[in-house]
């Protein structure tokens, strides 16, 4: 079990299926001050998971650090960074202001369908934060 202190945070953010895009990363988190470790990925599917696509993408400033296929992400599906079939590996989000961002391969999303993400990071120092956008 994981137990968290005040270095540790949880940003959590809900991501529709038809923002994800293959051309181009959508941001779905930021970052500032002296950086932070995403230590682990959890993503929970709603009642109707994820399609289209080949792998779900998580990346630090254009650098996969989580893929998912999207097969395994159907309905009612938690996965982590230790069960990630592709990647599951902790991201060091250096000095400033840095981007967690979304990304699919091979197709665009299309429908309504919502995954959650939750990002478990901890802190470089006292001053660094980051928030869902």
């Amino acid at each position: 079990m994981t137990s968290y202190d005040f270095w540790t945070f949880i940003i959590e953010k809900k991501i529709t299926s038809s923002t994800i895009l293959t051309a181009s990363a959508v941001n779905i988190a930021q970052f500032v001050w002296d950086g932070v470790i995403v230590e682990d990925v959890i993503i929970r599917t709603d009642a109707t998971g994820l399609a289209w696509g080949t792998n779900f993408q998580l990346l630090a400033d254009g650098i996969v650090f989580f893929a998912e296929t999207v097969a395994n992400l159907w309905a009612d599906t938690i996965m982590d960074a230790d069960t990630a079939s592709v990647t599951g590996i902790k991201a060091l989000i250096e000095p400033g202001v840095k981007y967690i961002s979304v990304q699919n391969t091979v197709a665009n999303w299309t429908w309504a369908w919502v995954a959650t993400v939750q990002l478990v990071c901890r802190k470089l120092s006292e001053v660094s934060s980051g928030n869902a956008i």
